[in-house]
């Protein structure tokens, strides 16, 4: 018996993969109304670096970040301060 078969791709069945981030819509709010030239410190999103997490929560926070910008119909580059404290620039 194989372990694996060929199927039409039209006969494929699949899950969305991941989950949805859970974005403010108090960020969405800022981003629409961020002024060009300005950037966006997000104290509320800071992320305790000597944490052992610390790389998981910068990505998640990160997400959370990038899908706000998009919901606002932007784009964001994101700066970290040594703090932890997300940051965030609109980009051209």
């Amino acid at each position: 018996m194989a372990d694996y078969e060929f199927i039409d791709e039209g006969d494929m069945q699949f899950v969305p993969r991941g989950r949805k981030s859970n974005v403010p819509e108090a960020l969405v709010k800022a981003f629409a109304s961020l002024p060009k030239g300005k950037a966006c410190k997000l104290t509320a999103l800071k992320v305790d670096l000597k944490a052992v997490n610390a790389k998981t929560e910068k990505a998640r926070v990160s997400a959370v970040i990038r899908q706000g910008a998009k919901q606002a119909g932007m784009a964001v580059s994101i700066h970290w301060a040594v703090d932890g404290t997300p940051q965030a620039v609109r980009k051209a």
